[in-house]
């Protein structure tokens, strides 16, 4: 009985073969046309689409920029927030944008968002908050044209390297067509950033400045311990300073670089696109025999008068 089992099997699997080889065989020549056609269209590919990609990419240039901003050695110790958090705040980021004469944002190609309309306020920093401070697309993907970077040992930078290698100093990522806009957002968002330290250190200062000034007008010199003075003394300068704006908080490391990218050449394109060659060929030689399997099952089912007949009853139709 096993052996009658081996035996029916072993018949079916050879029916399978057979079946499947005379498919290929009758439309052989459907392969063999969609296969080369394929290889066509690959070998145009591999010539046209790398100097189209090429010519699109010198259109489209992009210039990256980077600015590292430091917090003050004088100011650290009053300062409990790591430096990335007054940075990475829609408002800020918006006023900064503003700050440049940009009045629109564009979010979506051919969508844009007014940044002067009060009425359109709150849209678009719902927007600038997606966009630059969580680093995604409306649509969810990844927004690599904006990125805050600071120590590395402890955040997950990702595959961009930096040189902060501290939680007081970040390193900003811009990309954009316009080096102009690069370099006056850069500074626009600086100045944001001194104000809203500033602002943040506001009411320490005020407290300092009023208990040294208790302290001078009710306690006599000589009863003063005059290395506790010069440290009191030491703060209230330089926060006295923050007060009057001026001191900034914040130092710029440098000034901000602007590069411009180097476009790929046509040969390393032409290189990249082996890859999607070889898949153009083999789908199409996959199309292809789906195709002629699919021919057969038309043919065999049109040879078939009982299938036809169940076929025609569905429609409605029956044989005169």
């Amino acid at each position: 009985m096993n052996e009658n089992k081996e035996t029916k099997k072993e018949k079916n699997d050879e029916i399978s073969f057979i079946y499947i080889f005379t498919v290929l065989l009758r439309y052989r020549k459907l392969i063999i046309y969609v296969t080369m056609l394929s290889v066509v269209l690959a070998i145009a590919g591999y010539y046209i689409y790398p100097i189209l990609q090429y010519k699109k990419n010198i259109n489209e240039k992009e210039f990256q920029g980077r600015m590292i901003i430091s917090m003050d050695a004088n100011v650290r110790r009053f300062i409990s927030r790591n430096i990335d958090s007054y940075f990475k705040n829609a408002e800020i980021i918006f006023d900064s944008f503003k700050d440049t004469g940009m009045t629109e944002f564009e979010y979506i190609k051919g969508n844009k968002i007014s940044l002067i309309n009060n009425e359109e306020r709150g849209k678009a920093l719902y927007i600038f908050d997606q966009y630059f401070v969580k680093n995604k697309y409306l649509n969810g993907k990844e927004n690599k044209k904006f990125k805050i970077l600071t120590n590395p040992t402890s955040r997950d930078t990702g595959p961009i390297e930096t040189v902060v290698r501290d939680s007081y100093s970040i390193e900003i990522i811009f990309i954009n067509e316009s080096r102009e806009l690069i370099k006056s957002f850069f500074y626009a968002l600086y100045a944001r950033g001194n104000t809203t330290v500033s602002e943040n250190l506001k009411p320490l200062a005020e407290r300092v400045k009023y208990n040294y000034e208790s302290l001078i007008s009710g306690t006599s010199t000589a009863d003063l311990n005059f290395q506790v003075f010069g440290m009191i003394l030491e703060n209230f300068l330089m926060l006295d300073a923050v007060l009057n704006n001026d001191f900034p908080p914040l130092i710029l490391v440098g000034e901000p670089v602007i590069t411009e990218p180097i476009p790929s050449t046509i040969s390393a394109l032409r290189r990249d696109f082996v890859i999607k060659a070889i898949i153009i060929v083999f789908a199409g030689f996959i199309l292809s025999v789906c195709l002629a399997f699919a021919l057969n099952t038309v043919r065999n089912i049109k040879n078939n008068d009982e299938v036809m007949q169940k076929i025609r009853a569905a429609f409605g139709r029956t044989d005169s």
